[in-house]
């Protein structure tokens, strides 16, 4: 009966186990398209489930862009050498929020881009990290006219 109980037990936590998230995923929201010499929000979708410890996403973004803070729910913003860095000591409770980052571009920045990074995070003492990477955006020739482009929606 002993033997029953436990087995029982560690069949339990088993299936348990299955249903926690042990990893962060990453959406990324932003235009297809932008005109040189503007700016445009990225929306980044942060699916943590019950992670709550120490997390970092971090972002390449080649010449001609630069990064600035709207919305970091809480983590400590640097943008230095071309890298976006989102740093939490401490994830958000909630099991997904969403980080706006403001990307503007220089007026001669023309072509397809991608901004490749990775997101890494510690769950039960062990550092884990997924690479990312956003979305195409293009950016096209800048016939005269705006600076900014409308957030979206």
């Amino acid at each position: 009966m002993k033997s029953l109980l436990m087995a029982s037990s560690v069949l339990i936590l088993s299936i348990a186990s299955l249903f926690t998230q042990s990893e962060v995923n990453i959406s990324f929201k932003s235009p297809e398209t932008v005109v040189a010499g503007m700016s445009y929000i990225m929306e980044i979708e942060v699916d943590k489930g019950d992670i709550s410890n120490f997390a970092k996403l971090q972002l390449t973004l080649p010449e001609g862009f630069t990064a600035e803070l709207l919305k970091g729910e809480g983590g400590t913003f640097t943008f230095y050498d071309q890298k976006i860095k989102l740093i939490w000591i401490s994830l958000p409770t909630d099991p997904k929020f969403t980080v706006q980052v403001k990307i503007n571009t220089e007026s001669n920045t023309q072509g397809d881009f991608k901004f490749n990074g990775k997101i890494s995070y510690v769950v039960d003492g062990d550092r884990q990290s997924s690479s990312l990477v956003t979305p195409n955006i293009t950016v096209a020739p800048n016939s005269g006219g705006n600076k900014d482009t409308s957030p979206i929606a």
